[in-house]
């Protein structure tokens, strides 16, 4: 009989350490990027502005002849003193006092990957087959282009990153962070 008890605690035990060890890696999971920012060692440069976020930089004459669309410029901004990593269907790669590094120049223009929240879902740029992760380093910034069409009123431009720290690839499982920009928060006349 206390063979039969101690064992019904022992699964008590083990099932009450189970669930907690289950609700601590969720809590992980689904925590603040700012609060897995901080827990890393990161910390904000600017403590008025997040951790990584989307500018407008300028909205100018169609890029080439095939579209009369105009081209909106963003500047995505690394507000941590840590390495921000994004996605590029560019390759950015350069040697750096003799080492290899893909990391940008403050203010370069390059082809971030992005994607456009809309009322029916989220779109991606599923027409590049390759893509290249981009290091921009702490307290940097990078231009990026994006077509007019897809700044309409309601929608949102998302561009996914990671942390140097996160063991995750930025377009694979979480933990995920983005940058974000609503069309709405444009400037008056930018489309003029």
């Amino acid at each position: 009989m206390k063979e039969m008890q101690k064992s019904k605690r022992n699964n008590l035990i083990m099932h009450v350490t189970l669930l907690m060890v289950a609700l601590l890696s969720l809590k992980g999971l689904f925590g603040s990027v700012e609060g897995r920012q901080e827990d890393c060692g990161c910390h904000l440069i600017d403590k008025d502005q997040s951790a990584i976020y989307l500018k407008f930089e300028k909205a100018s004459a169609h890029r080439n002849t095939e579209s009369r669309e105009k081209i909106v410029y963003f500047r995505i901004k690394n507000n941590t003193n840590c390495e921000v990593l994004l996605l590029s269907h560019g390759n950015y790669l350069r040697t750096v006092n003799g080492a290899w590094t893909s990391a940008v120049e403050d203010g370069e223009e390059v082809n971030v990957y992005y994607e456009i929240e809309t009322e029916r879902g989220r779109l991606k740029q599923l027409r590049i087959s390759r893509f290249n992760e981009i290091k921009l380093l702490p307290g940097r910034s990078c231009i990026f282009p994006v077509q007019s069409g897809y700044l309409k009123k309601g929608n949102v431009l998302c561009v996914p990153c990671r942390y140097e720290w996160e063991n995750a690839s930025v377009r694979g499982s979480r933990p995920r962070s983005e940058a974000l920009f609503p069309a709405s928060e444009l400037p008056r006349g930018w489309d003029k």
